[in-house]
């Protein structure tokens, strides 16, 4: 993308990167996380962990082959419906170009779409094998951003998953 848009009311930044795994740390985790110190919403432990996380995003995150893609951004049930022919109809985008991967975990971050999503998607592009190691890691963009917009009950959602992949 040439400019930044929203997710929800929180500013998405997509200043393009060569790498696609800097872009994720920093303009997904790190922005995230630097609005949740803002907030005081991080405890120094957590933010230590996001730290050791950021650092080693290249040992859970393998990207080989892959391109930029052109994201939803925030594809989850609310954000799309079925008209009266059943055809597919989804709004409310935070476009930007990233891993492929995230947009598919956010449609199971909160409940998963249809079946046949998946089944479609897989169909026209297969997802990566150990995409359900990465899953996790995807979505804590979205529970930063969770964090950010509603509070501390997403805090412990947040520490889940960074204690999934840092002990």
């Amino acid at each position: 993308m040439d400019h930044d848009n929203y997710i929800g009311s929180t500013p998405q930044k997509n200043d393009p990167e060569k790498d696609g795994i800097v872009f994720f740390r920093e303009h997904r985790i790190e922005f995230q996380r630097q609005l949740a110190r803002q907030a005081g919403l991080l405890p120094t432990s957590t933010e230590k962990k996001i730290d050791s996380l950021c650092d080693n995003l290249n040992k859970f995150l393998d990207i080989t082959g892959e391109i930029p893609a052109l994201m939803h951004g925030d594809l989850w049930s609310g954000n799309y419906f079925a008209d009266s022919k059943g055809n597919p109809c989804i709004f409310d985008p935070a476009v930007y170009y990233g891993l492929r991967e995230a947009d598919i975990a956010m449609t199971e971050l909160f409940g998963r779409l249809p079946q046949r999503f998946y089944d479609a998607y897989h169909e026209a592009l297969p997802i990566n094998p150990g995409y359900q190691e990465r899953r996790d890691l995807y979505n804590l963009y979205h529970l930063l951003n969770h964090l950010n917009l509603f509070g501390g009950s997403y805090l412990s959602s947040v520490q889940q998953v960074i204690n999934r992949y840092i002990n």
